[in-house]
């Protein structure tokens, strides 16, 4: 009886535990114990723990799992520029500020990237600005003299500008290429910010830089003339923010040609670049144009006085010093004038066009001295900026080019010339000596292209320019 209870119990007992071994009833399922979820798998295990379940998992099926892909932008959504970028690559930390023979240049090792000529304090301003926003790609728009640049870090564009740096806001949404009175232009509804002059191509590039990159800020360096362009691509809610009236030294559109007066908001578009289309943001200056401090002899507190002087050959010359900043277009019944501290420079008569994109010349170049050749009535003449011939010539301008060392002087009837092979140049009056001198000045400044300006030889400036 005894043994009999013994061997009952033993096996209720094996009973038992073969039940707690087999887990729970059809009823309520568990997982295994070392099944994982299909994203994870033992293979990212280490150590003993891993080594432990390593023939379960083997045994099991792999099962493969498939995720959804990244999206990826399109390869069209980045906008296509027409032409390759004329792109210099540098090291922001080489960019070293140096002085070379009187001018302040911005150089990274053997490449220079700007000439700031004797500006020390926009060179130092610049530096600052490559160095703050480590800039190290540069990158230039316009032929033969660059008329936009733009800096990039590894391809984007700075997302912001430091402050105090004068700046303009931009709507890149709005803007378009147009041709304004035979000028190409890059402009927004109400104001032109480019004139490209004669090159569409230039123009259309602007604009698809422009885009592609989001530009809605650019910076300044320098006074009218800007020596530098640094475009920014803020974001968005920073951009919301901005405007021509909050902006650092913004520039405002201005009245008249380049902008719409608000009186006349209502205008189309394609009315606000009336006569000459003067950009809000003009082109760079060239670094070759030293800039040096304007100096006036004529009296204090008076105005600007021509002054005869004789030269060597016995030619009276006229020489009038003038402050390009106070050129300005003024109206009276005898027509449309461009004067400077009560003197006229340059009489264009009915044609208010012609006197206002003289005045942009005026500003564009900085000339600060007018010369005139003849007496007692002027035959010729020529303007200069500090002592300097105006260089390059200005997006818009039209000019007769020659060979200065090609040229010599011919009678043409009463008249004498200076003439290239058989096309005759500039008319010098009467008088040989007159356009022997002219001959002189030409060669002497390497003025190499005769800009006109004006609606006939009688209202007409014409502007003696160094193409490099």
């Amino acid at each position: 009886m005894t043994r009999t209870l013994t061997a009952t119990l033993v096996l209720l007992t094996a009973g038992l535990s073969a039940g707690r071994a087999e887990g729970p009833g059809p009823n309520n399922k568990l997982p295994p114990p070392h099944q994982f979820p299909p994203s994870f798998t033992p293979a990212a295990l280490s150590g003993p723990q891993s080594q432990a379940h390593s023939a379960p998992a083997q045994a099991a099926p792999a099962t493969r799992v498939v995720r959804p892909k990244e999206e990826t932008p399109a390869a069209g959504s980045v906008p296509s520029l027409p032409h390759p970028e004329n792109l210099t690559k540098f090291d922001p930390l080489a960019v070293e500020l140096k002085y070379d023979e009187g001018r302040w240049v911005l150089a990274a090792g053997a490449t220079v990237l700007k000439d700031f000529g004797r500006n020390e304090r926009e060179a130092r301003q610049a530096w600052y600005l490559i160095r703050e926003l480590q800039l190290n790609q540069h990158v230039t728009i316009g032929t033969p003299r660059p008329i936009v640049e733009y800096w990039l870090h590894d391809g984007h564009a700075p997302d912001r500008l430091p402050r105090g740096i004068r700046s303009l806001t931009l709507d890149p949404a709005n803007l378009r290429v147009e041709r304004s009175q035979g000028f190409w232009v890059v402009r927004e509804p109400v104001r032109v910010l480019f004139n490209f002059g004669a090159s569409e191509a230039d123009a259309n590039q602007a604009l698809a830089v422009l885009q592609r990159y989001g530009f809605n800020q650019v910076g300044l360096v320098g006074q009218a003339v800007p020596s530098m362009l640094v475009f920014a691509a803020r974001p968005q809610t920073d951009a919301q923010h901005l405007s021509p009236a909050r902006t650092s030294g913004a520039q405002r559109p201005a009245h008249g040609p380049g902008g719409l007066s608000p009186k006349h908001s209502d205008k189309e578009a394609s009315e606000a670049a009336s006569f000459y289309p003067a950009p809000v943001l003009p082109g760079l200056r060239p670094g070759v144009q030293p800039l040096q401090p304007v100096k006036f002899r004529h009296p204090r507190g008076g105005f600007p006085a021509w002054q005869d002087e004789v030269s060597a050959t016995g030619v009276t010359t006229r020489e009038m010093p003038f402050d390009w900043r106070q050129v300005a277009v003024r109206h009276d019944a005898g027509g449309w004038k461009l004067t400077a501290g009560g003197q006229v420079l340059a009489d264009f008569g009915g044609s208010e066009r012609d006197a206002r994109l003289a005045q942009a010349v005026f500003i564009h170049y900085r000339l600060t001295e007018q010369r005139q050749v003849g007496t007692p009535t002027p035959v010729a003449g020529y303007f200069l900026s500090n002592g300097q011939p105006p260089q390059g010539v200005m997006p818009g301008l039209f000019g007769d080019s020659f060979h200065p060392e090609a040229l010599s002087v011919r009678q043409v009837g009463e008249h004498y010339c200076l003439a290239d092979r058989s096309h005759t140049v500039l008319d010098c009056g009467p008088h040989e000596e007159d356009a022997r001198h002219l001959l002189a000045v030409v060669r002497q400044y390497h003025f190499d292209n005769l800009c006109r300006i004006g609606p006939d030889d009688q209202h007409t400036l014409r502007l003696l320019v160094r193409s490099h």
